[in-house]
């Protein structure tokens, strides 16, 4: 398969781009899907990782951010965020390093201060359950 290089600036805006990954929901037989966010929904997620109050739910965040259905239409309800806490710990962690993973938040700037607690990867500094 060869790719088309796209010739104009609106061709670029208009190609579908999202990325999708399933994750499982426990033992329950049924996975969660979720979608590459775009990139305003990347800027505030940067933006929420410096902010103190807010990074302790970021976690929570970027799954509900990322969370579609079959179809690829967001689903995650972001009124709601916090319910996400009530899912079992193993459950909140596949999702929050899936997110992580389909963003590529997990990847290190050659050369860029770190800004996690031990320097390895934006995950080391999320705590899924909002403590």
């Amino acid at each position: 398969m060869s790719d088309t290089v796209l010739n104009q600036w609106e061709e670029v805006l208009e190609a579908e781009d999202t990325e999708y990954v399933t994750v499982p929901i426990g033992k329950s037989g049924k996975s969660a899907r979720l979608g590459s966010l775009n990139g305003e929904d990347l800027l505030t997620w940067f933006a929420n990782q410096r902010d103190p109050e807010q990074k302790k739910t970021n976690g929570l965040w970027l799954v509900a951010k990322c969370l579609v259905n079959d179809t690829g239409q967001r689903i995650g309800n972001m009124d709601d965020v916090l319910r996400l806490r009530e899912k079992a710990p193993a459950t909140i962690k596949a999702l929050v390093e899936a997110a992580v993973t389909l963003n590529k938040l997990d990847v290190k700037a050659p050369n860029a201060p770190s800004e996690t607690s031990t320097g390895d990867s934006p995950i080391d500094s999320l705590s899924p359950l909002g403590e």
